[in-house]
């Protein structure tokens, strides 16, 4: 009980579990770890008051509840501006090199980026705040008609792939100004699970491919 009765050492635990948290969230490094040491201190903290209010000692049950609710919010706080700063200075801003998208498309299709395709246009749309640094990235490719044909052949063959019935969606990122989503004929998805989500949309030219990663 000695711990309990000194209750400024748990709200200090708890303060540097959440630095801990606001750290690793600014570094974009999630650690569910670190999340579980967070939340014991929380417990701890909770315990602690608790104590503080069955022995009446009122003063330092509130000073507890308003430093730990402060603690709480001040990290949520920077947390979610860190998530916004992170949006602001990502989104849109064609961060993701050819590199990038050559590998994507070789991990999730297994076949070798096309020697004829030519980046258009790529555009990295960040979509959410959480620890996992969500977003989408997109990019239109132009290939010669008949690389274009044998792509479609394979990834209509490949089992992994599902045909998608609704049309490739592109607002709010620089595709919309580029292509209209109606004009892409056919689109298929590939998840991979617990990591992102891959498109191929084939534009009914012949000739252009959307392709689309989105992380979660």
């Amino acid at each position: 009980m000695k711990l309990l009765d000194k209750w400024w050492v748990s709200l200090f635990i708890y303060l540097w579990a959440i630095l801990f948290v606001i750290g690793f969230e600014i570094s974009r490094i999630y650690n569910q770890y670190v999340l579980y040491i967070a939340l014991a201190a929380g417990v701890l903290v909770f315990v602690s008051i608790v104590y503080q209010l069955s022995k009446k000692r009122w003063l330092k049950a509130v000073a507890g509840i308003m430093l730990s609710f402060g603690i709480t919010v001040t990290g949520i706080v920077v947390i979610f501006l860190a998530g916004a700063f992170n949006s602001v200075t990502k989104g849109n801003t064609n961060a993701l090199d050819t590199t990038y998208y050559k590998a994507e498309f070789e991990d999730h299709t297994r076949l070798p980026f096309p020697t004829s395709a030519k980046i258009l246009v790529k555009d990295e749309t960040a979509q959410g705040f959480g620890f996992e640094n969500e977003f989408d990235a997109h990019c239109l490719i132009r290939l010669s008609k008949a690389e274009y044909q044998q792509l479609l052949s394979s990834i209509n063959a490949d089992p992994e792939f599902s045909r998608d019935n609704t049309a490739p969606d592109f607002s709010g990122t620089v595709l919309a100004g580029k292509v209209k989503a109606a004009d892409f004929s056919a689109s298929y998805s590939h998840d991979d699970p617990g990591y992102s989500w891959y498109a191929v949309s084939f534009h009914e030219d012949g000739e252009r491919v959307a392709l689309k990663v989105s992380t979660y």
